[in-house]
């Protein structure tokens, strides 16, 4: 209370003396006054600018979390499809690579706008110090004038609530830019984490290549070999396509023989004597018969051959070779070519006999 009253009379003597009219120091004052709101207006209008920056910075984040997101989605389908040709994964790689290039050029852009924040936070305090080196001027001009003391107080109060918002607001900057950095080092190592699935998904992509060359030199060697199955599978059809027709020229040639060697027969049968030169014609024609059932039951893989004997049928000829009667059919349908009838048989005929496997096994 005293030093007030103090300053109130000091402040009425200085009136006194100075007369009713400002003097130059409380003009000088007031010009301070002027700057410093002047000042002030200017820094909360930086302190806004800052602000926008800061969201414009934080919607950049979000949005390089939002491709991050996106990028680790493509990833996990990368190794889902890792299966896909040499062709898709190419592109997919490239394109990965792309999306890491963008990345990497917004994580630099981020890094220049955090410095550039820092720096203009950094202004803001070296203003911040300024303001208030020249508040305490003022302050100290202020004590030799009583009169404007609770003005200027309240002036000083204001102004220092909006250095305390200033403060706080820097400090919130500062603290986002520490988010921001910490932010950037989790989008880098993420960075990292998909380079080296990169570097996997092209070591995958290399194995495939390998596994393809050698599939493809699988399938021409595969190739090469049907080829070469096919040209003796042709080669074959080839033969098997002359020995059917050879068998069946020899087939009507052996049953044209044994038609003439039968009529002869039975010419020779009804003559009381035969001469030399007739016998020596039927035996051309008997071994010429042998000799083209010969060639049929070469061509058809048979036993051997068979010359009726008197008395001798179907069923006894199947029991002496084969053991089992039943198996007289197949001598019959080994020379149908022949026998048109299984009772058409005659002493002297020249019968082929068939391979049966294993006679005995099967009848039992």
């Amino acid at each position: 209370m005293k030093s007030i009253a103090f300053r109130l009379s000091t402040f009425l003597l200085i009136l006194v003396t100075s007369g009713c009219g400002p003097s130059d120091t409380e003009l000088a004052l007031e010009n301070d006054k002027q700057k410093l709101r002047i000042e002030r207006d200017s820094a909360k209008r930086q302190l806004r600018s800052a602000n926008i920056k800061l969201e414009e910075l934080t919607l950049s984040l979000k949005t390089s979390q939002e491709n991050y997101d996106q990028l680790e989605d493509r990833v996990a389908n990368l190794k889902q499809k890792k299966s896909l040709t040499t062709t898709s994964a190419n592109k997919l790689v490239k394109k990965l690579r792309g999306q890491i290039k963008r990345l990497e050029s917004q994580s630099s852009k981020l890094k220049q706008e955090l410095l550039e924040t820092e720096a203009q936070s950094s202004d803001l305090h070296k203003k911040l110090q300024q303001i208030e080196v020249k508040h305490s001027v003022n302050q100290e001009k202020s004590d030799n004038k009583d009169a404007k003391l609770s003005q200027l107080e309240v002036e000083k109060r204001a102004l220092i609530s909006d250095i305390k918002s200033i403060r706080a607001e820097i400090i919130r900057l500062e603290s986002a830019s520490v988010d921001s950095q910490l932010t950037i080092t989790e989008l880098q190592k993420s960075n990292t984490t998909l380079q080296g699935q990169l570097v996997s998904a092209e070591t995958e992509n290399e194995e495939q290549k390998q596994r393809n060359t050698a599939l493809e030199n699988e399938l021409t060697i595969t190739q090469k070999a049907l080829k070469s199955f096919k040209d003796e599978h042709k080669n074959l059809s080839k033969k098997v396509s002359l020995t059917a027709e050879q068998l069946s020229s020899i087939r009507s040639k052996a049953a044209q023989l044994n038609t003439d060697y039968k009529a002869m027969l039975d010419k020779h049968a009804q003559l009381k004597k035969v001469d030399s030169t007739k016998q020596h014609e039927l035996n051309i024609i008997r071994n010429t018969l042998e000799s083209a059932q010969g060639e049929v039951a070469r061509l058809t893989g048979a036993r051997g051959l068979y010359t009726i004997q008197e008395n001798d049928s179907l069923s006894s000829i199947a029991s002496f070779f084969y053991r089992d009667g039943n198996r007289w059919k197949n001598i019959w349908q080994a020379n149908q070519h022949m026998l048109p009838k299984a009772d058409l048989i005659y002493e002297g005929m020249v019968l082929i006999v068939p391979q049966i496997p294993n006679p005995v096994s099967a009848k039992k």
